[in-house]
């Protein structure tokens, strides 16, 4: 069987209240998280990587609203680049994406985008 995917994971534990998240701490799941904070770029925040039942909990809020601040911004740039794209006007839809790696926090996103950018200056303008 696939193992799951570590942000599939997070919006599981995220769906829990405080008391049942807590319950769910254990290596295999600090380790998710880890990961989860690397992808998202947060694994150099101030407070590092969790380090007891309160912060783990905290950890999984903060990230699951990190993902999903994330996923919404990327998928509405998307959504407006393409509809520049389908007026072909390049240098506008790259401007989309340019404001959004200005924006966005987390670097699994932005990767995406800057993916996208790419494909735009492969498509000649």
């Amino acid at each position: 069987m696939a193992r799951q995917h570590d942000f599939d994971r997070l919006r599981a534990l995220a769906a829990l209240d405080d008391d049942a998240l807590a319950k769910r701490i254990d290596a295999d799941s600090i380790a998710a998280m880890q990961r989860v904070m690397v992808m998202l770029g947060a694994d150099r925040r101030a407070s590092g990587f969790p380090v007891d039942r309160a912060d783990f909990v905290a950890t999984v809020r903060e990230m699951d609203g990190l993902c999903r601040e994330g996923s919404r911004s990327l998928g509405a740039a998307i959504v407006e680049a393409s509809a520049w794209g389908d007026k072909q006007d390049s240098e506008r839809a790259r401007a989309v994406y340019e404001r959004f790696l200005g924006d966005c926090r987390s670097k699994f996103h932005r990767e995406i985008a800057r993916y996208q950018l790419r494909k735009l200056g492969a498509a000649g303008g």
